[in-house]
């Protein structure tokens, strides 16, 4: 046997199938590499050249962050599957933005135990809610993170990142949570960790580049970027700050308007809409202007965008 070390130009035949199999796969893993540069460069503005460097360099390091356009479809088609919700006529309804997997009760899909309001706004690639704090034993105060078995569920159903839209008691909240995906999602017991991040969405100072980091990682795990598994954005109830993270994504890659966006949130409130301390928050939904540099083609919003009702809230 040639020991690695001794191996010389011509010293290891594999024969030519094997070596056919190995250039496509050189070839796929190159083609892949510059449509990630590519993505880079509209993303940063960095030199194409320099954005191939970059990719190619820390390509063997960070491989699993990354996903094919397959990938994509997939992860997108098992979660939309999955939390399809039956229609008046009993067919699953894959794209509904306005109806809940979880009550505000925090009742409803058991695998989703210790959320809230649980809704898809992205279907496959972003969901939004609360945690369920107020309806667990034992009750903890509304204003709070997640509670554990909130983010041992999203772990455990595969998600990506969890984002808290407040900073209060965020430092008490378990920042990484591992775990098995469930087997109905990723068989062989493929490990995760949920990262649990805060943003501050609402913030005078740095709301605005607080959206943008969100908008930038759908954006990454849209083009490839980033792994494509899904992620969740909660507030305390599931309806005000989620709602309009939540608005502003759909502005971004959905092509809706702000009179739509502003529509989608007071839908999204259940009544809870009219209290004069939502005026800046809807101001805010207003005046959001879609970032240029994170649009996407219409082939991906045909796969990823949710039916909105044209005429207001949905019965």
């Amino acid at each position: 046997m040639t020991k690695c070390n001794e191996l010389k130009p011509g010293s290891l035949s594999l024969g030519q199938e094997a070596e056919q199999q190995i250039a496509l796969l050189m070839f796929d893993t190159i083609k892949r590499s510059m449509r990630r540069a590519c993505a880079i460069f509209e993303m940063t503005g960095c030199h194409p050249i320099l954005a191939a460097v970059t990719v190619a360099s820390v390509s063997v390091n960070v491989s699993n962050s990354w996903a094919s356009e397959e990938d994509l479809t997939r992860s997108v088609e098992t979660y939309r599957d999955r939390y399809a919700i039956v229609d008046a006529q009993g067919e699953p309804d894959k794209s509904n933005p306005y109806r809940k997997l979880v009550d505000d009760r925090g009742d409803g899909r058991k695998d989703l135990k210790g959320l809230r309001n649980f809704r898809a706004v992205l279907p496959g690639i972003i969901y939004r809610g609360g945690g369920n704090n107020i309806h667990r034993k034992p009750r903890r105060d509304n204003r709070n993170p997640l509670p554990p078995e909130g983010l041992a569920s999203l772990c455990r159903e595969g998600f990506d990142k969890a984002f808290y839209l407040y900073e209060k008691n965020y430092s008490t909240a378990v920042q990484k949570t591992d775990c098995t995906v469930r087997a109905d999602i990723a068989p062989a017991a493929m490990t995760n960790t949920l990262e649990y991040l805060d943003r501050l969405p609402l913030s005078s100072s740095k709301g605005d580049a607080e959206v943008r980091s969100i908008l930038e990682l759908i954006y990454a795990k849209l083009k490839g970027l980033d792994n494509p598994r899904p992620i969740y954005v909660h507030c305390w109830n599931g309806w005000h700050a989620s709602g309009m993270v939540s608005a502003m994504i759909l502005q971004q890659f959905c092509g809706v308007t702000a009179e739509q966006a502003e529509t989608y949130w007071v839908c999204n409130t259940d009544g809870n809409s009219e209290d004069k301390h939502y005026k800046g928050v809807r101001q805010r939904i207003r005046n959001f202007t879609p970032i240029a540099e994170l649009q996407i083609s219409d082939e991906i919003k045909e796969r990823i965008c949710p039916r909105l009702d044209a005429k207001g809230c949905p019965l």
